[in-house]
């Protein structure tokens, strides 16, 4: 089955408040409890597959020329994303590239049935390149995302700048995130190192913000595999969630606070 757990009652609990540091007459915040704990956790689970199926778009969407024209770059890319994704229509306007995955009805492609549009624009190819991107239902079978971002490459560095918006749904939980990030590639390729910040408004209407710092995740794990996000909490609690990677399938996610800590293992059902 090609998901991954979601719901805290499918989270593998391993521990429950295993540290109590942090118990001083002058802390008045209330201790964090389990299920903010859990939470928490959901919450930045889902916001963190939303972004990662966005990152397949632009991940995809790189190759390019620097010194080329903006049309000539587009042409380059319009021509790489047909060799990559032959169940899509690709088609070019001026400078526009446009990916239809749905005119077979679903673009089977990384062992997920896509549909919807993205349309990748390339603004500038003058020493670093800038294109912004849309989607539209944009969907990998799981979740579906509207929005668009600004990516900026920067190639000597390896790295790219991505702002972004957009709305997503899975059919049950609905959200909307902002963020601003750097992110570069792993030595395994196969995922992200990313630092930067998100803000998201997700189930009840509730609005998380997320410092990341030196986080790595895989488009094929639920949570990042290494770092830390730091979390402010719509009940007014700041907390920090560590991941570490337990196995090839397994990652263990501690959520702290400043009163009490707690351990979950999330397995990938992939």
């Amino acid at each position: 089955m090609n998901r991954f757990t979601r719901t805290p009652a499918r989270l593998a609990l391993v521990a429950l408040a295993v540290g109590t540091a942090g118990l001083t007459g002058c802390n008045r915040e209330e201790p964090l409890t389990r299920e903010e704990a859990s939470e928490a956790l959901v919450e930045a689970q889902i916001s963190t597959e939303a972004s990662a199926l966005t990152e397949e778009m632009v991940t995809l969407t790189t190759d390019f020329t620097i010194g080329d024209a903006v049309e000539a770059a587009a042409a380059n890319l319009r021509d790489f994303v047909q060799s990559q994704v032959p169940c899509a229509e690709v088609t070019l306007a001026e400078r526009t590239v446009t990916i239809d995955f749905g005119v077979m009805g679903t673009c089977p492609w990384k062992g997920r049935n896509w549909s919807g549009r993205t349309a990748v624009t390339v603004e500038k190819v003058d020493g670093e390149i800038e294109v912004g991107h849309t989607w539209t239902a944009l969907s990998d079978g799981f979740l579906t995302v509207d929005g668009s971002a600004t990516v900026t490459w920067n190639f000597e560095q390896l790295s790219r700048h991505v702002v972004h918006e957009m709305a997503w749904t899975d059919g049950e939980v609905t959200g909307s995130s902002t963020g601003d990030r750097m992110q570069s590639l792993l030595e395994s390729r196969d995922g992200l190192r990313i630092d930067g910040d998100r803000t998201w408004t997700g189930r009840a209407g509730r609005t998380w913000a997320l410092d990341i710092d030196a986080v790595e995740i895989r488009a094929l794990d639920p949570v990042p595999q290494a770092g830390v996000y730091t979390l402010e909490h719509p009940a007014g609690k700041s907390l920090s969630m560590t991941f570490d990677r337990v196995d090839a399938s397994t990652i263990r996610v501690t959520v702290s606070s400043a009163r009490r800590d707690f351990e979950f293992e999330v397995k990938s059902l992939r």
